[in-house]
């Protein structure tokens, strides 16, 4: 062993954790953005205590998150993050006026999604795979281009309106809820939402 291998090789070492940590944990200013690599994650969960989250399939394996305020004012305080190691990885958001905010990502097309919302709309549009979806109060609005592609799809809605004309479904009032089964789908649904509405279209 040389003089100063060791040295050499501890650096090199903390080198390769402080990138791999820099990778696995990230926050931004939601106003200001921020975007990941994702080339690697298969499972995405979100996470948004209040707020209007729109997730759209993107065309490369970036993840891209922003916040678009609704007002003229801006929250500085409103704090956008990503964490996780592959396959799995978090997106969430924390901050004083998420109210005011319109919470864009855009995500890479094929990924499964799991969202977790208590207040607020959530829109999901152009990403194949499966989802997992709950809002306590508020609503959902999932396309569902190919509903074969669905191995299993069930959606139930407490007090609200639930409407999925593709699979000749539309109730409203109390416990609204159905389930349907396609041996051929590869993917699986799953919509809650507390008080509120569902759709899927």
């Amino acid at each position: 062993m040389y003089p100063g291998e060791v040295p050499r090789l501890a650096l090199a070492a903390l080198i390769a954790f402080s990138a791999a940590n820099a990778w696995a944990s990230q926050s931004a200013r939601c106003v200001d953005g921020l975007t990941v690599n994702a080339a690697s994650v298969r499972h995405l969960t979100f996470r948004v205590n209040l707020g209007n989250l729109r997730i759209v399939g993107g065309k490369d394996n970036s993840i891209r998150m922003r916040c678009e305020p609704t007002s003229d004012s801006v929250d500085n305080r409103v704090v956008v993050y990503y964490s996780g190691d592959a396959p799995s990885a978090t997106l969430g958001v924390t901050g004083a006026r998420l109210n005011k905010q319109q919470i864009r990502v855009e995500v890479p097309a094929h990924l499964n999604l799991i969202v977790r919302v208590k207040a607020g709309e959530v829109t999901i549009h152009g990403v194949e795979g499966s989802k997992d979806v709950k809002v306590a109060a508020g609503g959902i609005l999932i396309e569902i281009p190919q509903p074969t592609a669905y191995a299993s799809v069930e959606a139930t809605v407490r007090v609200g309106d639930l409407k999925a004309p593709l699979f000749r479904t539309a109730q409203s009032g109390l416990l609204c809820s159905f389930r349907r089964t396609h041996a051929q789908g590869k993917y699986n649904l799953l919509a809650f939402v507390g008080a509120g509405q569902i759709r899927l279209e």
